[in-house]
C-alpha cells in the first residue's frame, strides 16, 4: 500500500559486474547530501523483495546502470516511456530485473505515483568489480540530477548547491536535522 508522502531513493545494481554498480555508486554520493525524510535503500539485487519498496512509496528515484540515451559515463534522467527502452536486460538470466518489478506492481495496481530513474550510462557490465573510468566520470552530474529531484520531491533546498564543497556538505551530515533514513532490503523481517 503507498504511504502518502513517502518518498525512496533506491539503488539496485550488482557490485561485482562492473558498470552494473553505478546504482550503489551513486546512492553514496546522493544520500550523503541528499535531503532528510528520504528513505534511502541500497537494493542491490535483491529481485521481488523490492515490491514492497514499490508498493510503499508515493514517489520512488531508482538509481542504475543504464544503457542510453547518450554516450557511455553521460548522466541520465528517465520517466514514462523512456525507462522501458533504456534500463538494461537482466545481467543474468536468473535475475529479477527492474522491469519485472515495476511489471508486478502494476498488476497489483500498487505502484509510485511518480517513477524517475536516474543513472549512468554503463560502458561494460561483466564480472568485474569496480566501475570503468567512464562511468566514475559520469557519478557527479548524475548525483547533481538525483539531488534535484528528490529536493523537487520534498521541497528541500537543492542538495546539489553544496555538492563542490566538503566543508558545507560535513556541516550539513553533522547537523542533527539532516539525518535520513537508511534501509538494507537484506535486513527486512
Amino acid at each position: 500500500m503507498t504511504v502518502p508522502g513517502k518518498v525512496t531513493c533506491l539503488a539496485v545494481g550488482n557490485t561485482i559486474m562492473g558498470d552494473d554498480g553505478i546504482g550503489q555508486a551513486l546512492l553514496e554520493l546522493v544520500e550523503d547530501r541528499g535531503p532528510a525524510g528520504v528513505d534511502y535503500v541500497d537494493g542491490a539485487i535483491a529481485g521481488l523483495e523490492l515490491l514492497g519498496e514499490f508498493q510503499d512509496a508515493e514517489r520512488l528515484l531508482v538509481l542504475d546502470a543504464v544503457a542510453g540515451p547518450g554516450a557511455p559515463g553521460e548522466a541520465v534522467r528517465l520517466e514514462g516511456a523512456e525507462i522501458r527502452r533504456f534500463i538494461p536486460q537482466n545481467v543474468s538470466p536468473h535475475q529479477v530485473g527492474l522491469m519485472d518489478l515495476f511489471g508486478a506492481a502494476r498488476l497489483l495496481n500498487d505502484e509510485p505515483a511518480e517513477l524517475v530513474v536516474v543513472g549512468v550510462v554503463a560502458e561494460k557490465i561483466e564480472l568485474t568489480v569496480g566501475l570503468t573510468e567512464t562511468a566514475q566520470g559520469g557519478l557527479e552530474a548524475a548525483a547533481r540530477l538525483a539531488l534535484d529531484q528528490l529536493a523537487a520531491w520534498t521541497g528541500g533546498a537543492d542538495g546539489a548547491a553544496g555538492a563542490d564543497d566538503p566543508a558545507q556538505s560535513a556541516e550539513s551530515a553533522a547537523s542533527p536535522l539532516a539525518t535520513s533514513t537508511q534501509s538494507s532490503v537484506n535486513s527486512r523481517p
